[in-house]
């Protein structure tokens, strides 16, 4: 609860580190593109749709599974 803050970036980034995850390995289980990941990552203030959200939820289950 002390991270209702956060960016959707911050967030995602973070929760891969914890994980020991490659961020290679995160964005191709999740079907998006490394361009899309990158504009991601470069713009901390990124808001994204629905359907990148839910991309990433179903493939970071299926690599931390």
């Amino acid at each position: 609860m002390d991270n209702l803050g956060e960016s959707f970036t911050t967030r995602l980034l973070r929760l891969i580190d914890e994980r020991g995850l490659k961020d290679s390995t995160v964005y191709k289980q999740s079907n998006i593109s490394r361009q899309h990941f990158s504009k991601i990552q470069c713009n901390r203030d990124y808001t994204p749709k629905k359907k990148t959200v839910l991309a990433f939820a179903v493939g970071a289950a299926s690599v931390g599974g």
